[in-house]
């Protein structure tokens, strides 16, 4: 299945951000699910820049080349 996307969604997630400092209402989205969400792409941009697959340790949170 494909969804077109119309925008990156930058636009709506800072409307929903600065709605939610204003009206101290819960975000859209649990901040867990944003973290993990980020992290993955932290990952990917880390392989992105060493040229190689990565390890990533949950425990101390660090990206390494892997072996």
């Amino acid at each position: 299945m494909q969804v077109r996307s119309l925008g990156d969604g930058s636009v709506s997630h800072l409307r929903n951000w600065l709605d939610c400092i204003r009206s101290r209402k819960a975000p859209n989205a649990p901040m867990r699910v944003g973290h993990l969400a980020v992290r993955a792409a932290h990952i990917a941009n880390a392989a992105l820049g060493l040229g190689a697959r990565v390890r990533f340790d949950e425990r101390t949170g660090s990206v390494e080349k892997a072996s």
